[in-house]
């Protein structure tokens, strides 16, 4: 962008506002690319927000007929175009077929005991729990909906004496248990 707009206003295409204009607009394809490639916009200006206005900076002065730019402005400009060229390869990036990939797929679930490149997400939403680390695991289950999800599918049994509930019977039979005590103790035998 910075490039094919200094080359416009060195033949005498552009002004200096023309020039602001085009370059905005080649950054805004750029900017396109990202988006395609999955690049957020929060991303992009991470990326590319120096470089870019360094490069602004250079065209302002190609435009204004300075022509002494720093070594940084140049160098600014050739990591646009290290960047620029990263994009392209995500952007043609595809998964080989599935089955002659050269890692594990879990999108159906698994266990792994060893090391092992695996593909994770490519399914939707994933989480890997590791087994050996209970605190991590209780956190993740927590934090993914899974510890959730086991406690409503967890089954409750429920025994029933006659009609009564056990649970509610042993209570019963605690309370008895703890009123005889207590009447034994504040009044000995005589309590009972």
């Amino acid at each position: 962008a910075e490039e094919e707009t200094t080359s416009q206003v060195a033949i005498g295409k552009l002004n200096a506002q023309q020039a602001a204009a085009y370059y905005d607009q080649q950054i805004e394809a750029v900017r396109k690319l990202a988006a395609q490639a999955g690049i957020t916009g929060a991303q992009f200006d991470l990326l590319f927000g120096d470089i870019i206005s360094v490069a602004q900076l250079k065209i302002d002065a190609a435009a204004m007929g300075l022509t002494n730019t720093t070594d940084e402005l140049a160098a600014g400009v050739n990591e646009a175009a290290k960047l620029y060229a990263q994009l392209k390869l995500i952007k043609s990036f595809r998964l080989p077929d599935k089955g002659t990939r050269p890692f594990s797929e879990y999108a159906e679930g698994g266990i792994v005991t060893n090391p092992t490149q695996a593909l994770i997400g490519e399914a939707g939403p994933e989480v890997v729990i590791p087994l050996t680390k209970p605190l991590r695991a209780a956190q993740l289950m927590q934090q993914s909906g899974l510890a959730g999800m086991l406690t409503a599918a967890a089954t409750m049994v429920q025994v029933f004496i006659g009609n009564e509930q056990l649970e509610g019977r042993m209570v019963q039979v605690v309370e008895r248990s703890n009123a005889a005590l207590g009447n034994s103790l504040a009044f000995g035998a005589r309590g009972l």
